[in-house]
């Protein structure tokens, strides 16, 4: 896909966006994530991150029950990369497997970022959605745009 993601409707609100074509209010809305207990196949830096991030993402809104297989293969991205990185620190490498472990980090670490991104879990994804400080907007009706217009009446104003 190319140039910008599209923001959700949460989003354009919660940044200000008054204008109507740019806001979808038919966008479904999505139940909160039930994150009481961690997915039993977590290990190590996956559940770590899970037992720290989860509830603190539900109670922000940041994690609906939609986002959380991709919650879970960020997990365990972060498990996978702890792996790789203990695999790594062994002594009795040759070169040749230090290289294809190298790209392997290099790889999952480019996806972990990815995911949090997406997630909104890094510091310039937050940055650009402001906390709502008014009630989002309703539907747009009609007196609101053409409160303070007339009627054209034998061609005059």
């Amino acid at each position: 896909m190319r140039g910008r993601k599209p923001a959700t409707a949460a989003e354009k609100i919660a940044k200000g966006e008054t204008r109507p074509s740019r806001v979808n209010y038919q966008e479904p809305e999505v139940p909160e994530a039930d994150v009481a207990s961690a997915p039993k196949e977590l290990r190590g830096a996956g559940f770590r991150l899970w037992r720290d991030h989860a509830q603190a993402m539900k109670a922000s809104g940041q994690l609906r029950a939609t986002d959380v297989p991709l919650f879970i293969a960020h997990c365990k991205t972060a498990s996978d990369l702890e792996f790789w990185e203990k695999e790594k620190a062994k002594r009795d490498l040759d070169r040749a497997a230090r290289i294809t472990i190298q790209r392997t980090l290099n790889q999952l670490g480019g996806l972990y970022l990815r995911q949090a991104a997406e997630l909104g879990m890094t510091s310039v994804a937050r940055s650009r959605v402001k906390t709502a400080v008014t009630p989002p907007v309703q539907q747009p009706k009609h007196d609101r745009f053409f409160k303070g217009l007339r009627g054209i009446s034998g061609g005059k104003a």
